[in-house]
């Protein structure tokens, strides 16, 4: 009869592996957060450009984003010019 072989140097290398794969999954995780925090300072940045740039205040810009959350109605925003063409062209036969 042969002698059976053990499975050490397997379990050893699927150890190492696994290890491996650990760190880059730390890694990766976090990067995530890091990424996290600087795409959410980059809207935040972003919102704030948009409520300069047109001039929102602060109260309409809350309003605006409260209106888009789940289970809230968005207040419907249209510019006045956009408004009164759309009069003139529904009552035009």
């Amino acid at each position: 009869m042969s002698k059976r072989k053990s499975n050490r140097t397997s379990l050893l290398k699927h150890r190492q592996e696994y290890k491996r794969n650990q760190e880059i999954a730390d890694r990766a995780m976090l990067r995530n957060a890091k990424l996290e925090q600087i795409i959410q300072q980059e809207e935040n940045n972003e919102l704030v450009s948009v409520a300069r740039k047109f001039n929102i205040s602060w109260e309409a810009l809350e309003k605006l984003a409260q209106g888009l959350l789940p289970g809230s109605e968005a207040p419907f925003l249209m510019p006045i010019e956009e408004k009164e063409e759309t009069k003139h062209e529904t009552q035009e036969p």
